[in-house]
């Protein structure tokens, strides 16, 4: 990376993590002219990822409701398989669902 004296530049840094995790990690900076190093470090939080949506569903006791979720893969180059939990009382559906890159699926969660 060059930068013309007396001005500034831009360094881009992204910090993509799959899951919870805190990441330390240092950035140096060093100018061969000057013989300067600039140290950094680095600190990244990935938190639990919040709720896309909410999702409201209307049921009449003893009366079988099927909801039709509609999921993303985010990926657009591998494949996901989403694991599938609830604790919904007397729901049911498949615990997983598997769905290609870039693409969309639908869920049917049974009421």
């Amino acid at each position: 990376m060059f930068i013309k004296k007396k001005s500034t530049g831009v360094y881009p840094i992204t910090f993509s993590p799959i899951w919870m995790i805190t990441a330390v990690a240092k950035l140096n900076f060093f100018n061969p002219l000057t013989n300067d190093l600039f140290e950094y470090e680095l600190k990244g939080f990935g938190e639990e990822p919040v709720a896309e949506d909410h999702i409201v569903v209307n049921c009449k006791a003893k009366q079988q409701t099927l909801k039709e979720i509609e999921i993303r893969n985010p990926y657009t180059d591998k494949e996901v398989v989403y694991k599938v939990e609830t604790d919904l009382i007397n729901a049911s559906g498949p615990t997983s669902l598997t769905i290609k890159p870039g693409k969309k699926a639908k869920y049917v969660l049974s009421l």
